[in-house]
């Protein structure tokens, strides 16, 4: 049968990487190094795509489409990564702090190609980066103290950070739609999100559906 032998051929092929491994192993891709850029490079991209989900818009009102909301959606979750570090995924603890710090390095090269896309003068680009740094430290204080509570006061204390930070303090937005958001992110703090060793991230359910 054509169709058996075009799938054993196909099965008795090595892939690409193994055929390549030699030539990837004498540049330096399996080294240390490049495999933690790799892995912080997936995290990020996992944090942004999560960030993009349109729940945010629909069911938390978030203007997902304006540079700051969208960047405090990005953050928080790479505040879930960066804390998820803490306490699981590389095997040793320099090796977590240096995949924390790659990732953060991630996240603020791509923050700079948001700033130019959103029409900053090239100028002004690391004058915009600093501003956005300064607020994005200051919510990860205040997730870290809000996360860091008891009972009730833990929720309430992130859902109002929320509110500051991702929906920019505006007075029409109903408080249960920032509790959502925080509930979506002590759920995720409190399971563990790190799903493997190259990146892969378990976010769970679609963020804030219902059911």
């Amino acid at each position: 049968d054509a169709q058996l032998l075009k799938q054993s051929k196909a099965q008795a092929m090595p892939s690409l990487e193994t055929r390549l491994r030699p030539l990837l192993k004498a540049v330096g891709y399996f080294g240390a190094d490049a495999t933690r850029a790799r892995t912080a490079h997936a995290l990020f991209r996992a944090c942004a795509l999560q960030a993009s989900h349109p729940n945010w818009a629909k069911r938390a009102g978030i203007d997902t489409r304006a540079f700051r909301p969208q960047h405090s959606l990005i953050f928080a979750h790479v505040w879930l990564v960066h804390r998820a570090f803490e306490t699981e995924g590389a095997s040793t603890r320099r090796e977590r702090r240096l995949l924390q710090e790659a990732v953060f390095d991630e996240l603020w090269e791509d923050t700079q190609a948001r700033i130019r896309a959103s029409g900053v003068a090239e100028i002004s680009v690391n004058k915009h980066l600093t501003d956005v740094q300064k607020y994005s430290f200051q919510a990860a204080l205040e997730y870290d103290d809000a996360s860091s509570r008891d009972g009730a006061d833990r929720r309430d204390a992130l859902g109002a950070a929320i509110w500051r930070h991702v929906h920019l303090g505006a007075r029409d937005v109903e408080a249960e739609r920032c509790l959502a958001v925080a509930d979506y992110l002590l759920e995720r703090l409190d399971a563990g999100i790190l799903a493997g060793p190259l990146g892969e991230v378990d976010w769970g359910a679609a963020p804030l559906s219902k059911g």
